[in-house]
This record gives structure tokens, sequence and C-alpha cells, in this order.
């Protein structure tokens, strides 16, 4: 299958119910394993012509050498940066006040200068430079309008506002943001979402610091002049730049695991967590998916129930008895699941006349080999069916007949003081058991391991991994 995908369906629809009521969240993932995947799929299902959703999507991880107090003010720019890309930003009246708020508030011009030169090479910005002479023709006003308030108790406050890295920071840059996503929410009648990718990939103090910054400001009163002061709903979901909703990717464990390493055992981490989650993480694994996909397909082909795969042994060298094979499954990776499950496996087959009657035991023979290390054989996959007759019987049985040409298709079997009848549906190529209390067709466990174990070279004689 060219196009094979892992179905995540079910998963996609619950994760989609888990977004739709929950505004500050996690979606915990171990690295490499689909978290991209699943968004990818979420954010594709969005309308384009009617969007529910406005994504700005950063990856911080590109700023962890910068210092620990700068982190945030790269978070910033990199709102802007989507926000200039998508052209959302400096489109308004609006915007550009903001913009030179940014320059009057005691930001330097150099500032402003260095950031539009840096996004002027961007294809789609080149009239950002234009701007520039906007921005001088409207700053000795704005600046002469503050200089004239002489409101000291008010400037000392917002002097907070201003000061890069500080949890109160709220400079005309960060209003730039709470300013266009207002006018995206208004005009396109949509929800913006910021999303921070790889979160647990960030230095410890990098990690919690962006999230002590956007936790602080759910319940800060500190700062004046921002857009959740200004009217905002409280109790629905301020953040530090207003956005509708904010979703952390990351580790949830290995968060917990890092945040113990910095703070010590002791910190409650679930606390503080909590400050800025409204809601549990949503936990996923596309490992755990296409496992499970696996799982059902192998269930599927080989008329399987789910007892064999919490029962039964594979075979195994490290511990030289064999793993569960749900055991041995769950540490299959996602490539090699899409390989087996892209994997026809009547091609390994030679089928006459005989081997059709226990097509189904060659097929399970088939996927233990494709399940198992390179180096076991064949043979010794086969041999390990006899290591416990009670727990093969089921498609042991098939093979036994034919070997032993017989019509009958109930056997009693005792192990020690058990007596055990089995029936075999020939259409199915299914047994089924019961404890009974006399014999029928006795044999014993002995005896079927020895005309299992003489049927082997025929049987394997219709199996070709070549």
């Amino acid at each position: 299958m060219v196009n094979f995908e892992i179905d995540i369906t079910d998963t996609l629809a619950k994760f989609s119910d888990f977004f739709e009521n929950s505004k500050r969240m996690i979606l915990s993932a171990k690295f490499g394993d689909g978290k991209t995947y699943l968004l990818d799929k979420f954010m594709r299902q969005d309308n384009p012509k009617n969007p529910k959703y406005y994504f700005v999507i950063l990856h911080p991880v590109n700023d962890v050498v910068e210092d620990n107090r700068d982190i945030f003010e790269y978070i910033k720019r990199d709102i802007l940066f989507h926000l200039l890309q998508d052209d959302m930003l400096l489109d308004t009246e609006e915007s550009l006040d903001r913009l030179v708020e940014a320059i009057s508030e005691n930001i330097s011009f150099s500032e402003v200068c260095d950031f539009l030169s840096a996004i002027a090479p961007i294809p789609g910005f080149e009239s950002v430079a234009k701007l520039l002479g906007k921005c001088t023709i409207k700053v000795s006003e704005i600046r002469k309008t503050y200089q004239d308030k002489k409101m000291l108790p008010y400037n000392y406050v917002n002097s907070f506002a201003l000061k890069t890295g500080s949890i109160a920071e709220s400079d005309g840059f960060t209003r730039l943001i709470q300013e266009t996503l207002r006018i995206i929410e208004e005009t396109h009648q949509c929800q913006t979402v910021l999303i921070i990718e790889d979160m647990d990939r960030l230095d410890p103090a990098h990690l919690f610091r962006i999230q002590n910054i956007l936790g602080a400001n759910i319940d800060n009163p500190y700062f004046v002049n921002t857009a959740q002061n200004e009217g905002d709903d409280q109790e629905g979901n301020p953040n530090k730049f207003g956005f509708s909703k904010i979703l952390l990717v990351m580790d949830y464990g290995t968060s917990e695991h890092i945040f113990h390493h910095f703070y010590g055992d002791e910190a409650d981490y679930k606390g503080y967590m909590q400050k800025f989650l409204d809601s549990h993480p949503f936990k996923f694994s596309l490992r755990s998916e296409a496992q499970q996909m696996l799982i059902d397909e192998i269930k599927k082909i080989c008329l399987l129930d789910d007892s064999f795969f919490d029962t039964h042994l594979l075979y195994s060298k490290r511990n030289g008895k064999g793993l569960k094979f749900k055991e041995y499954i769950s540490m299959l990776s996602v490539r090699r699941c899409k390989q087996i499950l892209t994997t026809d496996i009547d091609k390994y087959l030679r089928i006459d006349e005989d081997s059709s009657k226990y097509i189904r035991t060659l097929r399970i023979i088939i996927y233990l080999m494709l399940l198992t290390p390179e180096d076991v054989t064949i043979n010794q996959i086969y041999k390990l069916f006899t290591e416990n007759v009670a727990m093969n019987i089921d498609f042991m049985f098939p093979v036994l007949k034919t070997f032993e040409h017989s019509t009958v298709n109930c056997y009693s079997i005792t192990y020690g003081n058990q007596l055990v009848s089995y029936n075999y549906d020939e259409q199915t190529q299914k047994s089924s058991s019961s404890h009974v209390n006399h014999y029928n067709n006795q044999l014993i466990e002995q005896e079927l391991q020895q005309i299992w174990k003489s049927a082997e070279h025929e049987v394997l004689l219709h199996i070709d991994f070549a």
C-alpha cells in the first residue's frame, strides 16, 4: 500500500472534543511519537474557507541558546513573524498605532528599526521599510502626549510593563500582538490558537519561564493598558497575548522529570502545572496506535481473540523462554508496524489441498516470524508451540487432524488431574474447550506434541521466506 497511513480516526475525534472544551492545555507525547502527525491531521480538518481557528505555531527550541530572560522576547518576535507571514499584521491604523507605541514608550527607535530590518527581506514584506517613515511622523506627537500626562504613579506602574523579561511586561510589541489577535477574531469570526511545540526539549530554565509568564497573567492585576484589563472576561481565558486557546506540546512525563530535577523531588509538579492548565493532558502515541492496528489486523487474518495476545509466547533469546505476544509488539517501532501491515503474508505460502486445511496455522507462523528477531529460525518458532499445548491447541488442531488423517473433531486431553474436551469447527478453523468428566478420544499432551513434531517438515515446506 503506497499511501498507507496509520488510522487515528477515533483518537482524532477524541482530541477534537478535548480541544473544543479546553482553553489552556497540553498535548503529551514522547519525542518522535506522532504529535506533529496528530496536530497536522487536526488542523487540516478545519474548513479553510470558513476556519474555526487561526493557528500560530512556535518552535522555541530554536532559541535555546538565548539568555533565560530574553526567551520571551523571542517568543514575541516569533509570533509577530507568524502574523506577518500570514499578512495579518500592519494592515490597519490600529496596528500602526501599536507599533508606534513600542517606540514612544521608552523603547528605542533603533530596536524597532532592527526588528523591521529583520523582517524586510522576507517575501511579502517588501513594503515594511515604508512604515519607518509613517512611524517617525507619529513618534514625536505621541511622546509629547506621554510627557504632558505628568502621572507619576501611572508611569511608575507602567515602568514594569515596559521592563524586558518582567512577568508583567506589556510593551508596545505585546499590545500590537494583542490588538492584531482581537482584529483577527472579530474580522474572521474565529478563535486564535497559540501552539508551542517541543516544550520538553527546552532548557529547564526556558521551559518553566515560558510557562510562568503564560500562567502568571491568568490572574495578573499588576499591569494596566492591556487588552485583558480593558474589558477581557477575567473568568474566560486571560493570557499574555489574548489568544483564545494555548496548547503546549510536550512529553508530560519527561517534563515532570525535568521539573523535579530542577526544583527538587518534594516540589509539587501537578499543582504547578494545574496553575496553567484547565484540563488534564491529552496523551497520544502514534506508536501505540500503530501497534494496536497491527494487533487488529493479525486478529482479523488469523481469527484470533485478545487472549492470544495476552498469553501466547513468542520465541526470544532474551530470556530463553519467550515474551508475550503483546509485550513483543509493544517494542515495535511505527516503521516496523507499517512494514508488517503492508506485507501480503500470503506471498510466503505454498498451498496445496492438504495445507489449505491448516492455512490459518501457517499464517500465524508467518506473523510470528515477522515479529521476532531476524536471527530466530522458523524451526524455533514451530517448536515453541509444543511448550504449552493447551495454549496453542486452537491452531495446532488442524495440523493434528491432517497428519493423523482423522475425521474426529473432538479430543479429550489430560493435564495432570484435569480433563479438557476440545471441539474443532472445520469451517471456522477454531476450537472450543470445556472441562469434562469422561474420556472422548483421549490423547495425552505428550502424544499431541509428538504428532506436532513429526509434522514439522511437511508443514514448513509450505512456507517460503526466500
